[in-house]
């Protein structure tokens, strides 16, 4: 054990030395107490291997798919017993969290234009802040069954912006959440007409995820078949307790007269409406472009 020791310290490695320094201490008063020899050489043996273990964690080269098929022999304190056992480091979580956060992208359908929105490329002026930090406030406080958003506003004035914001914190911390337009997702239930299984896959996908963004409600004249498919998802959604955000260029009259009222009175009960007065962002910077 003394020998150990003594590797431990002359090791360059600080971080490496704080770590197991104690677990070698108490391994060694461990060694002395009524162990049989053969526990006493087990433990010694496993000692000097989640030593060459930890040294050679620190200096990992490792990629990711070698990391997540790693793990290292340390010692666990169990009922105040010392244990041989294995681990995973920080490495190894870290690799995990970032594919599991590319994998939450992949199918959040946000696309690459939508991918790099963010309340940090968001410039909220008069007309905008209070959907700024409502947003904000649903995405940093966000917890699974509270109550959604219904954002409107017209053209250009930043809704699909600070929607795709919030799927992208909301990604980041872990929660499946996607944006689609209305358009999009009648589209898709049309183009697996037929196919049963497709069909149900779609459905139980936007059924599922923990926030989900409609995007431009209402912005084309819908068939009695779009008007209950649309009224399904979000009745579903509603009865599941699942947050849904919804933004539309119209007024509550003119969302109703499109939509018909026993949609938009499901909208209402399961969301909080909050609008948009600032003018067309896009076309103020394409003036701003051109203005020499």
């Amino acid at each position: 054990m003394t020998e150990i020791q003594n590797s431990i310290l002359q090791n360059d490695d600080h971080d490496a030395r704080t770590t197991f320094t104690a677990l070698v201490d108490e391994a060694s008063d461990a060694l002395h107490l009524d162990a049989s020899e053969e526990e006493k050489e087990r433990l010694g043996h496993f000692i000097v291997g989640a030593w060459e273990d930890l040294t050679a964690c620190t200096k990992c080269g490792k990629d990711d798919d070698a990391t997540l098929a790693c793990a290292r022999r340390t010692l666990v304190r169990e009922n105040g017993v010392l244990h041989p056992a294995v681990m995973r480091c920080e490495r190894y979580y870290a690799v995990q969290s970032a594919r599991r956060t590319a994998r939450l992208f992949g199918t959040s359908h946000l696309g690459e234009r939508f991918r790099s929105r963010t309340f940090d490329t968001f410039c909220p002026e008069e007309g905008s802040r209070a959907a700024y930090d409502a947003c904000r406030t649903l995405a940093e406080s966000f917890e699974r069954g509270r109550r959604g958003l219904l954002i409107a506003g017209g053209c250009g004035s930043g809704k699909t912006h600070l929607a795709a914001s919030v799927v992208h914190s909301l990604v980041e911390q872990g929660f499946r959440a996607m944006l689609m337009t209305t358009t999009r997702f009648l589209e898709t239930l049309k183009g697996a007409f037929g196919d049963s299984e497709r069909t149900r896959a779609i459905r139980d996908e936007l059924y599922s995820a923990d926030l989900l963004v409609l995007d431009d409600v209402g912005a084309e004249h819908m068939s009695d078949w779009a008007r209950s498919e649309l009224f399904s998802l979000l009745n579903e959604r509603y009865e599941t307790m699942k947050t849904t955000i919804l933004t539309t260029n119209l007024s509550l009259a003119a969302l109703t007269n499109r939509l018909g009222e026993r949609t938009v009175s499901r909208i209402a009960e399961m969301t909080d409406g909050v609008r948009i007065t600032a003018g067309d962002r896009r076309l103020r910077r394409h003036t701003e472009r051109r203005t020499p």
